[in-house]
């Protein structure tokens, strides 16, 4: 087993990958102009959407999303609305919503996700993978309950976190598609509520870290002490997605 581990993390952490990036604008449902990311590696391969949480930025995954590359994954990673900066990098979709009055609520960045969710899988041709941190894992889980676009969804830190706007417990009762969701082990307690009875659910891959780990898609960040942990376990769940 510890060998097993060492392996999927030296792909991870030590194998370098030729990627191109590419900064590219395209328009949410409302037509204000989405800045995203594009870390390509192949044509063909499976795709990521990458959503950040709260007061971030698509910089949240600046060094997440080369990872997921090592791995075999092209990915792109948005700018929210609701945001700001991350990693050294403004959040360019909420300085545009600020400048133009919109809301920048979490609830008001689903139509970006949708837009976004849109926009790739034309690009792609194929279903998308949705991956959410935070208030945007709450979405991601939501949309994919019915979006026939989504392929499957990756939450970190999911919750109640739109103060009683929407349900997100009832919104997520009827996924039926492949999800891995996860937290720190603090906020297990709430991802089992949210979850209910899905937990039991053969699709729903519930992951608690043996220590505390870190909220958001950042657990996966070498800022986290056990991150690798993380890693191991969603390794695991991608190459279900293969």
């Amino acid at each position: 087993m510890r060998i097993f581990i060492f392996s999927i993390l030296s792909i991870i952490f030590n194998i370098a990958i030729s990627s191109a990036q590419e900064k590219i604008i395209f328009k949410s449902l409302d037509s204000l102009e989405i800045t995203s990311e594009w870390y390509k590696i192949n044509e063909n391969g499976p795709v990521i959407l990458l959503c950040h949480q709260a007061r971030s930025s698509r910089g949240e995954y600046s060094k997440i999303a080369p990872l997921l590359n090592a791995v075999g994954f092209n990915c792109l990673a948005v700018d929210l609305r609701s945001g700001d900066k991350m990693q050294g990098i403004s959040n360019e979709t909420a300085q545009r919503a600020r400048i133009k009055k919109l809301s920048m609520d979490y609830l008001s960045a689903e139509k970006d996700i949708l837009a976004s969710i849109e926009f790739l899988s034309k690009k792609v041709g194929k279903p998308i993978i949705l991956m959410g941190s935070s208030y945007s894992a709450s979405l991601a889980l939501k949309i994919a309950v019915s979006n026939e676009k989504v392929l499957a969804v990756i939450a970190f830190s999911p919750g109640e976190h739109f103060e009683k706007k929407i349900d997100v417990k009832n919104s997520i009762k009827d996924l039926n598609k492949l999800a891995f969701i996860s937290s720190t082990q603090g906020e297990s307690k709430i991802i089992r509520n949210l979850i209910g009875e899905m937990i039991h659910f053969d699709k729903i891959n519930h992951y608690v870290p043996q220590k505390e780990g870190k909220h958001g898609a950042l657990a996966l960040s070498k800022t986290n002490p056990n991150h690798e942990e993380y890693w191991v376990a969603l390794k695991m769940f991608l190459e279900k997605l293969k």
